[in-house]
This record gives C-alpha cells, sequence and structure tokens, in this order.
C-alpha cells in the first residue's frame, strides 16, 4: 500500500492516506514512510477512532491485504457509499465488483494497486458517487441482515435433510 502510495503522490499533490488501526509493525512502517518520501501525505491515526465519521468523509477506500477471509471492512465502506479499491484476495471479490463498485487488482503489485487507485481519483466526483452508490446498493441487497440470515438458514435447512434431521 505504501509503495503504491508513493506512486500515487508523485502523480497527485491533492493525494492522501489515513491508516485505521495499530500493530507491531507501526514504527518499521513510519520509518518506510520516511524512505519513500511521503510521511507528510500518510497519517496513522491508531485505534479508538470514529471510522464510521471517517468513511463518511473519505474519497474512497483502499484494501492491499495479501489475504483475507470475508473482510467486514469492505461490507462498511460499500454500505458507506465509499468506491473501493481493493486486492483480489480471499472474499474482496464477493464484495467489491470490479469497474462496477470501485478495482479489484492482483496483490502484492505496488504499480497495478497505484494504478487503480489513480483511475478512481480521476474520475469525475459525480462518476465516483455513482461508483460509492454502486457499492451501496450492491451491499444492501446482498448482505442486508435478513439476506445474511436467510442465507444461513437455508444453508442449515440443507444440511439437516441431508443428514435426515427434522
Amino acid at each position: 500500500m505504501l509503495q503504491a502510495f508513493s506512486i500515487v503522490s508523485r502523480v497527485s499533490s491533492e493525494a492522501f492516506l489515513l491508516i485505521v488501526g495499530e500493530g507491531p509493525l507501526r514504527r518499521s512502517l513510519e520509518e518506510h514512510l520516511k524512505d519513500l518520501g511521503i510521511e507528510d501525505r500518510v497519517k496513522f491515526l491508531g485505534t479508538g477512532q470514529d471510522v464510521p465519521g471517517l468513511m463518511n468523509a473519505a474519497d474512497g477506500y483502499l484494501m492491499s491485504s495479501a489475504w483475507e477471509g470475508m473482510p467486514i471492512v469492505l461490507l462498511e465502506a460499500g454500505a458507506s457509499a465509499l468506491p473501493i479499491v481493493a486486492t483480489e484476495v480471499g472474499g474482496n471479490g464477493e464484495v467489491v465488483r470490479d469497474g462496477e463498485t470501485g478495482f479489484l487488482v492482483p496483490p502484492k503489485n505496488p504499480e497495478l494497486l497505484a494504478n487503480a487507485m489513480l483511475k478512481l481519483m480521476d474520475l469525475p466526483l459525480e462518476e465516483r458517487s455513482l461508483v460509492g452508490e454502486a457499492g451501496r446498493n450492491y451491499i444492501e441487497a446482498n448482505y442486508h441482515i435478513e439476506e445474511v440470515v436467510g442465507v444461513w438458514e437455508a444453508l442449515y435447512v440443507d444440511l439437516f435433510e441431508r443428514k435426515g434431521i427434522k
């Protein structure tokens, strides 16, 4: 993510990256920011932040994972109508519809990640808003609590029927 953002920051003087969370690599990542010359464009916010408020203020959401399960944070970003740039790993492709609700790229490829970030940034505001709204609509249609409960219920019913349990 940081390598990709360093590419983006050379192209766009208006790009800033906010990172929410905390972990044991923070110090080394802060040093890496200095090496990349982007320490003034990236802020580590730590934990305990108003994540919904930050999402509502952001222009987009970025996830550069090398592996994932089903990331709840992508569901939250989509529900917040944020257009998303993410790596195509784990459940990310189930949440982000490439070219429709955001952009997916292969993992561990800073150049392609930067290109997708720039592609999103280059969209006119109205078009970027439409991408975010498409994401919100997709999340509401496929991940609303009633929908999720229905999917789980159908799985259990199918399992019980296979096992002969009534």
